[in-house]
């Protein structure tokens, strides 16, 4: 009865049944995952001409935040009404685990008691990661013994790399999604440093699991973080992660306020069967026939 799209991937298949009640959900848009820019080289046109034709086509359209809706809406000419906001949703219990902070530090070589914030995804020009490496020597001006490790592959690692010689950093690359979930319960502090977030999986990650999180004030991380309540927001520059991070990092009884705070908006508003509902509103409006 409904076929339901995900991205710019199958858009071939959804023109040969475009006909049929058919839903695309943005997750991004290629002028998102190349941080806000434009690009003039083949693939950026060749998708974002998808993206276009998808929303065009599609019976109605999902985003997953109220940024990404008029994004899409901007970028492709997606009337408002087709587009509903359907916010991804998490299973929070799995992130929330037992282990020995210090245990787990030590088994990256970091002392302890030293405090240890944690960058995840991508390692590319959209997640910012250069910009929180440009943040370090500021931060440790204030505190020489923050830890950093930033888990994920991409583009800029090697980058990166040099970037940080001297740097008290690893980059251990591709972790295991257990291996995750140990690094968000043993870190202080999640740091997500993007150009442009149309959600933020890692921050219903991080809340799930309680803990603080500094983010660029930008898309669905901007839109879903209530700052100084679960988390603090700041302006896409170094110099900002860097006063953010410092602001934090001296004050634990703070930061667990904060990553508390973010858990319980988790449990109100991300969980499966909230989420769930939202999106079986959609489908019922398309098979009414006034989506």
């Amino acid at each position: 009865d409904i076929l339901n799209f995900h991205d710019w991937h199958l858009v071939e298949a959804m023109h040969t049944l475009r006909d049929r009640n058919t839903i695309l959900s943005f997750h991004s848009t290629e002028y998102g995952r190349h941080g806000g820019n434009f690009g003039d080289w083949w693939e950026f046109k060749e998708i974002s001409g998808k993206e276009w034709y998808g929303g065009y086509i599609a019976k109605a359209v999902t985003a997953v935040s109220n940024s990404t809706k008029t994004e899409v809406m901007w970028l492709y000419n997606v009337p408002e009404w087709k587009v509903t906001v359907v916010p991804n949703g998490i299973d929070p219990e799995p992130f929330r685990i037992r282990v020995d902070p210090g245990e787990v530090k030590m088994q990256y070589g970091i002392h302890p008691l030293a405090p240890l914030a944690l960058f995840v995804g991508r390692l590319t020009y959209q997640k910012g990661p250069d910009l929180l490496i440009q943040a370090l020597p500021a931060i440790l001006s204030r505190r020489w013994d923050v830890q950093f490790i930033l888990a994920g592959t991409g583009d800029m690692r090697g980058y990166l790399e040099g970037a940080a010689h001297g740097l008290p950093v690893q980059f251990p690359g591709y972790v295991s999604d257990e291996e995750h979930v140990r690094l968000l319960n043993a870190c202080d502090l999640v740091v997500i440093p993007s150009r442009n977030e149309p959600f933020g999986l890692v921050l219903t990650e991080a809340w799930s699991a309680e803990r603080c999180v500094i983010a660029t004030d930008v898309g669905g991380l901007s839109e879903n973080i209530d700052n100084y309540v679960n988390g603090i927001k700041v302006p896409v520059r170094p110099e900002s992660i860097a006063w953010g991070i410092s602001h934090l990092i001296d004050d634990p009884a703070y930061m667990q306020k904060l990553g508390k705070a973010g858990r319980w908006k988790v449990m109100e508003k991300f969980r499966w069967n909230v989420v769930t509902e939202k999106m079986l509103g959609v489908y019922r409006k398309v098979l009414s026939g006034n989506p």
